[in-house]
């Protein structure tokens, strides 16, 4: 999302709001989802006249999940255990996925930011309370962001990790580190990504 003004660069809404950003993209995906779900509730009350158990196993899971869609809200707020998670697999919900911010700002644009504030505040009201800040100068500095990714939160807390890259492009090694971050799934650790806008030239 934008968290940066410019006046030559125009935003596709003409105006720069990355909580709406956000929303609108929520929105896509949850509605995504939503279809997703209500045809595999439909496969399963078919197959309930045939009194199939695995299928009839995998209903509360997805009323779970629909309840949350319709309601707005990312299926990773239905309130899923890991069973019921792994009931869903085969259906590769995208906001059952982990979620990641990546805040696009000037070079400048690390602190005094009302932009990155307001998407830092959104992380705090979907319940990420704990924020620990990386700075990415060099290459082994990815290395404890995965450790940190790696540690429980002090308090048992959901967190925000924030990484603050100094250049567009996380390199080799930080590519490795952020798709390793997003393959372990973690449902209690948001990921936020600061990068630079790139310039035109």
């Amino acid at each position: 999302v934008r968290c940066f003004e410019h006046p030559d660069i125009i935003h596709v809404a003409g105006r720069i709001d990355p909580i709406s950003d956000i929303d609108t993209i929520d929105t896509e995906l949850a509605l995504a989802d939503l279809e997703s779900v209500e045809k595999a509730l439909a496969r399963v009350e078919r197959a309930a006249k045939a009194n199939d158990k695995e299928a009839l196993a995998k209903r509360p899971a997805l009323e779970k999940a629909r309840a949350a869609l319709d309601a707005g809200k990312p299926a990773r707020a239905a309130g899923l255990d890991n069973e019921e998670r792994a009931q869903l697999r085969e259906l590769f919900l995208l906001t059952l996925k982990p979620l990641m911010y990546i805040a696009n700002v000037r070079e400048d644009g690390f602190t005094d930011n009302p932009h990155l504030d307001a998407v830092r505040a959104r992380a705090r009201e979907v319940g990420f309370t704990e924020r620990d800040v990386h700075f990415i100068e060099r290459a082994a500095d990815w290395e404890d962001v995965r450790a940190a990714a790696g540690n429980l939160s002090l308090f048992g807390a959901r967190r925000l990790l924030e990484v603050r890259l100094t250049s567009a492009r996380p390199g080799t090694g930080g590519s490795a580190v952020l798709v390793s971050l997003l393959e372990r799934a973690d449902p209690d650790t948001l990921l936020l990504i600061l990068s630079p806008r790139l310039d035109r030239d």
